[in-house]
């Protein structure tokens, strides 16, 4: 048994009908997707061997029933097709957080501006785009490379906080003991050479 649910005509549990039963053949036989379906944000969820979440292109595997994305089905497979939501949710250490319109090619920054920038206790090196189909991506800036994501339809963009709990680190005091140490240094080298 499978189950499909969300935006198709028919949501429900389906028997197998066979070993080579195949993604595309469910959303068929489950009476095709909605005028409201939002496909790329398909979750399809493996319980057997514990797989878990696994990313489809569920167009893909629509357009080719030959391609990679349109898998064999296995018994206990779950597969959820949301509705489009034309918008993007902004949560966490943000100064206006909530909904945000969803605006074609986008860059992240668009949607963290809209929900009023960061607030002080944002790490904003840590901000990450959770897609409609359950895919997380983290923003990254590296030296050679940088990973900026692109929230798309039904995303959820996080800020996360940091902990106002959490001690501050004392800049004048550790640059003080640095100091103190090099000088230590320097005073040890000069005494050894003479």
């Amino acid at each position: 048994m499978v189950t499909i649910t969300g935006e198709v005509r028919f949501p429900g549990t389906y028997a197998l009908r066979a070993k080579d039963d195949r993604l595309a053949d469910l959303v068929q036989r489950a009476g095709g997707l909605t005028p409201r379906a939002y496909s790329q944000g398909i979750r399809f969820v493996r319980t057997a061997d514990n797989r878990g979440r696994i990313n489809i292109d569920l167009p893909q595997a629509l357009k080719d029933h030959r391609s990679r994305d349109n898998i064999i089905l296995q018994p206990g497979d779950s597969i959820r097709i949301p509705e489009y939501q034309p918008s993007v949710l902004v949560s966490g250490a943000v100064n206006s957080p909530g909904s945000v319109l969803y605006r074609a090619g986008a860059p992240l920054d668009y949607y963290l501006s809209a929900a009023g920038g960061f607030s002080r206790l944002a790490v904003k090196g840590q901000v990450s785009v959770r897609y409609a189909n359950g895919e997380v991506r983290t923003r990254s800036n590296g030296i050679l490379f940088s990973n900026n994501p692109r929230p798309g339809p039904g995303s959820e963009v996080i800020v996360p906080s940091k902990d106002p709990n959490e001690p501050k680190t004392d800049m004048v005091a550790l640059f003080g003991a640095i100091a103190q140490i090099l000088a230590s240094t320097v005073a040890i080298i000069v005494v050894a050479t003479q």
